[in-house]
Parts: C-alpha cells; sequence; structure tokens
C-alpha cells in the first residue's frame, strides 16, 4: 500500500512540469467598437511561454451590410484551429457549406495576456443572403486572474 502511494505521488510531480508547460488561456474582448455588442472570444495553447495556436476565435453580434441599406450581424465561429507564428496568426476560412468565408488576423501583446487583430465576414448567414462586414477590428484580453 505504501508503495502504491509513493508511486502515484511521484507520477503525479512528474506530471506537472508536463501540464505547465502547455497551457490553455482564453481571451475576451470587444469587436466593431463593441456595436450592437459586438464580441471575440477566443481560446489559445501556449506551450513553454509562446502561443502555438488558437483553438476557437469566435465572434458575437459583429455588423454588416447586407446589400443597400439593409443592416445585418453575424455570430460564428472559425471551423477549424489557427496557427500562430511568431505571436501573429492569419487564416481565411470557409463555412456554411462554404457560403461564408471568414478572415481572421491578430497578434498577441503585452507578454500574450492580449491580443488585437481584424475580422472579415462575408457570404450567406442568417437573415442575409450576401452579408459584409467590412474589416472590423477587435481586441482581445485575459480574464482576471488567469496567467
Amino acid at each position: 500500500m505504501r508503495l502504491a502511494l509513493i508511486s502515484i505521488a511521484v507520477l503525479a510531480a512528474l506530471a506537472i512540469p508536463a501540464l505547465a508547460a502547455t497551457q490553455r488561456r482564453t481571451y475576451f474582448g470587444p469587436a466593431a467598437g463593441g456595436t450592437n455588442n459586438a464580441g471575440v472570444e477566443i481560446s489559445a495553447r501556449i506551450a513553454n511561454g509562446d502561443p502555438s495556436k488558437l483553438t476557437k476565435f469566435e465572434w458575437h453580434n459583429v455588423p454588416g451590410s447586407c446589400g443597400g441599406s439593409r443592416a445585418g450581424a453575424t455570430t460564428d465561429e472559425v471551423p477549424a484551429t489557427i496557427k500562430v507564428k511568431d505571436g501573429k496568426f492569419h487564416a481565411t476560412e470557409k463555412f456554411n457549406s462554404g457560403r461564408t468565408t471568414a478572415t481572421v488576423t491578430g497578434k498577441f501583446k503585452h507578454e500574450n495576456q492580449r491580443m488585437k487583430g481584424t475580422l472579415r465576414v462575408r457570404g450567406t448567414v442568417a437573415g442575409c443572403s450576401a452579408l459584409d462586414t467590412g474589416v472590423v477590428s477587435w481586441s482581445a484580453k485575459q480574464p482576471a486572474g488567469q496567467k
């Protein structure tokens, strides 16, 4: 019994550095200046202190034009992970059966505690067959207490 407890303690001690090497961090912030309560939610993997990929890039209520004077908005997420190189990322992904395209760019700042970038969504979304958000700026930061 004693040997089993010691073995478990040793395995736990060995696992802690491995968990510390790769962390999942979340970031939240406004998009399009917060108009229409627009925002982004991002999950990132940080490996050995450097961002390696975004596992989720989601946007909410980002305003756009449906053509003419009609306005619309989009809420969705990039359907794939986004690779990060040297703290920067860029991805263009099609979704909604290929009828919608999202282009995301960004970079990590302030020791990976903040991000900023741009988003553009074009195509068919709910209530609008030809939405175009134009290039929209976004910024995001980690919630207090997360590091």
